[in-house]
Formats: C-alpha cells, sequence, structure tokens
C-alpha cells in the first residue's frame, strides 16, 4: 500500500510540475488567459505540497530507501560520537601532560631553592648588616655611627664566630685576575652586601685572597660565568683590630656600613648542575 501511494504521489507532484509549467506559460504568452494561469499556478503550488507531505507521511518505513537513510544517520552519529570522544579523550591526555610537565617544573624549581637556600650562618649574617644599616643610617651623629658599627661588628662575630663559612649562597658579580694573573672574584648575597677576594698583591699581603691559576678552585670559578647562581665555601677573615669583626675592602665607614664588601679566602664553589 505504502508503495503505491508513492507511486501515486510522484505522479501528482510530477502533474503539479507540469501544471506549473503550462501556468507560467500562459501568463507570459496569453494575456487573455492570465487569470487562469494566475488559478493554474496555485493548484499546482498547492498539489505539490500535497503530493510532497503525503509521500513523506505514506513513506514505508521498512522501505529500502528509508532503512538506508536510517543507516546512513546511525552511522554519522556513531562517527560524530567516535570523533567527540577522541576529542575529550586527546584533551584529557593534552590536560594530563600539561599537569606532569607543570608538577615537573615545580619539583625542579623547589629542588633549586631548596639548594640555594641560606644557612643559618648566612641568614644571621645577611641579618646584621641589614640592622647595622638600618641604625647607621637612624644615628643622628657620627659619634652614634661609630656606636652602630661596633654593635654591627659583634653582631657579624656572632653569627659567623670562627669566620668559617660552607654552602653559602650568592651569585657572581665578577670574575678577573689581576696583574699578576691571580684570580679575583666578586659574590653579591644581596644588592648590599658583597663578599670578594681582594684585586691586588699589596692588600692581599697576610690574607692570601687571590686564587692561584693552578689551584681547583680557580678553575672551577674559570668555568662558571658570572651571573651565574652559586654555593661557595671559605672564610672570612677575622680581625680584632678590624673594625667590622672581618676583613672588609671599603674605604670609607659609610661604604662599609651601607654597602659592605667582606674579604673571603674562597675553598670551593659550586653549581645547582654540580
Amino acid at each position: 500500500m505504502g508503495g503505491a501511494m508513492q507511486v501515486l504521489f510522484g505522479l501528482g507532484l510530477l502533474l503539479s510540475v507540469l501544471a506549473l509549467f503550462v501556468g507560467l506559460a500562459s501568463l507570459i504568452f496569453s494575456r487573455s488567459r492570465r487569470s487562469f494561469a494566475r488559478r493554474l499556478m496555485g493548484g499546482a503550488v498547492a498539489l505539490a505540497i500535497v503530493c510532497v507531505v503525503g509521500a513523506i507521511v505514506t513513506e514505508d518505513p521498512n522501505s529500502p530507501a528509508v532503512l538506508a537513510r536510517k543507516a546512513e544517520r546511525a552511522r554519522e552519529a556513531q562517527e560524530a560520537k567516535v570523533l567527540d570522544e577522541a576529542r575529550k579523550a586527546a584533551a584529557a591526555a593534552e590536560a594530563q601532560v600539561a599537569k606532569v610537565e607543570a608538577d615537573r617544573a615545580a619539583a625542579a624549581e623547589a629542588a633549586r631553592s631548596a639548594f640555594f637556600a641560606a644557612p643559618d650562618t648566612q641568614a644571621a649574617f645577611i641579618q646584621a648588616v641589614e640592622e647595622g644599616a638600618a641604625a647607621y643610617a637612624a644615628a643622628p651623629n657620627d659619634l652614634a655611627k661609630g656606636g652602630a658599627r661596633r654593635d654591627r661588628a659583634k653582631a657579624l662575630c656572632a653569627a659567623v664566630s670562627g669566620g668559617k663559612v660552607e654552602n653559602w649562597s650568592g651569585t657572581i658579580v665578577k670574575l678577573d685576575t689581576n696583574g699578576d694573573g691571580m684570580g679575583v672574584v666578586t659574590i653579591r648575597l644581596t644588592p648590599q652586601l658583597h663578599v670578594k677576594t681582594w684585586n691586588n698583591a699589596l692588600s692581599d699581603i697576610g690574607s692570601d685572597t687571590l686564587m692561584d691559576p693552578d689551584s681547583a678552585v680557580f678553575r672551577k670559578f674559570a668555568a662558571l660565568a658570572e651571573g651565574a647562581s652559586v654555593l661557595f665555601s671559605g672564610r672570612l677573615l677575622r680581625d680584632q683590630q678590624a673594625p667590622d669583626c672581618f676583613r672588609e675592602a671599603s674605604i670609607s665607614m659609610a661604604g662599609a656600613m651601607r654597602d659592605p664588601e667582606i674579604i673571603i679566602r674562597f675553598s670551593d664553589v659550586r653549581t645547582y648542575e654540580d
């Protein structure tokens, strides 16, 4: 029954198309039949609509064409589902990779931060320098400034009682040699605090901070670059006659208190990669 109705509606649709052309021709070529042509075209359009709707309504759900369309729609839906699942899986994989990389970067940064963490002696030394600078700046006169320097000297002696430093962290700001080829190094602990060797043989008499080119510590520094973050060990030079507990290179009290340069005899240096 459904097949016969499909044929009938098909013929009706074909008839409506033919009637539409006839009406259009009459409208164009015969002025006296224009009213008829309009009615004919209206009827053709109505017939075409009825045939199309009827064909859809009476279509056999088990016909090969219908089954083929259903199968195609099902296939397209399945492909869309698979594609969507693949996209979700790819997004999840990318998120997992990003998380792993972020975790790895965070772990590396944590390890680096732990490696360069200042030991207690360094933290106490820096605190003594900063507190001394603040007291010096607040002192109302030179007498009070001298007292602030003396108090800082006591704090520095207490922070590093024997002068030995081990695995202090800092940034290399100078790698050089003097006229005799001896190593000259400066390391920044804070923007206002540096430790350094002397830069000339005369000042270095009795200090022995200039590095022999044949020494292991000279070769280690030679393999590094200015700006490198390092851990270093050595000895600050205790001097009972010095106003700062340890030898300091500034030529004025103001320089010694505001931007001290503490003299050190380096014994070792290493980087995070070591």
